[in-house]
């Protein structure tokens, strides 16, 4: 091979291996993720709040057109700007690194299905880097996300994150996401008058709560779910006991009715507002 052939087969190689980062400016404002609903609806995980929206802009940076995950790559200043944090406090690059382990070391489990024997867990992040000379975050996804994130055709849930960035409780980010991955059964079984059921075992492996009793699971997780979900988002979450055992409550019927455009609007354009407003200093879990 001549000097030639080789100056230009180097050159393709970092013609493709720069084609593999994608940066948070590349995104051109995106805010629309996409998940299949298996990962929405089987993935068990226990992330803080902070964590959740993180990874939510990352997917966000998705692209329908990519086939590939590839190395994402965002400022620290934007990854505080995301977290609500204050960009100038001493201890950011710590806490940008703790938060980043803590993802990359939590296990994903999959919610067992019934009938089956299978088992599955990964990882949502492969590794990480933070470069302070630069400011920058770098981050690989783990390879198991690929088909639940890349060239999504059918059974899919998509909606935009602005939804979520007003939202108090790690709970209710979950909730809404679950809605959304339901809607459209929602709507078939609406056509039959047949209720949405949820089993509260179930939903316990989803959300990774804590809670054992209704009172708690109601006041902590449903009812503040149903508070941060309904008027701020595009859909109208409501719930009611329908099955008990043994006195204990184990089902609810719940109902994901589509907001009103203008109101789904105005709350979107209230939320994006907001984020502009600046930053709060005090760290989210």
């Amino acid at each position: 091979m001549s000097n030639t052939d080789n100056k230009a087969s180097t050159a393709n190689t970092t013609d493709a291996s720069s084609a593999l980062v994608l940066t948070y400016e590349d995104r051109n404002d995106s805010s629309i993720v996409r998940k299949s609903n298996e990962l929405v609806q089987m993935a068990m995980y226990d992330m803080t709040l902070t964590q959740q929206k993180l990874m939510l802009h990352i997917f966000s940076m998705i692209r329908p057109t990519d086939t590939e995950l590839p190395e994402y790559e965002l400022s620290i200043y934007q990854f505080c700007k995301l977290c609500d944090i204050d960009p100038h406090s001493g201890r950011i690059y710590k806490y940008v690194a703790n938060a980043i382990e803590e993802i990359a070391n939590m296990k994903v489990r999959w919610v067992s299905v019934p009938g089956t024997q299978a088992t599955r867990t990964f990882r949502w992040i492969d590794r990480a880097e933070i470069n302070r000379e630069t400011g920058r975050l770098h981050i690989w996804l783990d390879s198991a996300l690929k088909p639940h994130l890349i060239q999504l055709k059918e059974f899919y849930t998509s909606f935009n994150i602005v939804y979520t960035l007003q939202m108090r409780s790690r709970y209710s980010i979950r909730v809404y996401e679950l809605c959304k991955s339901y809607q459209n059964l929602y709507e078939q079984k609406k056509q039959q008058k047949k209720p949405l059921i949820w089993t509260l075992d179930t939903l316990k492996q989803q959300l990774s709560y804590p809670y054992e009793g209704w009172a708690d699971v109601r006041r902590f997780i449903l009812e503040q779910a149903k508070k941060e979900i309904n008027g701020n988002t595009d859909i109208l979450f409501d719930y009611e006991p329908s099955k008990r055992k043994y006195r204990k409550i184990v089902e609810i019927s719940v109902s994901i009715e589509k907001a009103v455009d203008s109101v789904a609007q105005e709350a979107l354009e209230l939320t994006a507002s907001k984020k502009k407003s600046g930053y709060k200093t005090r760290f989210k879990t």
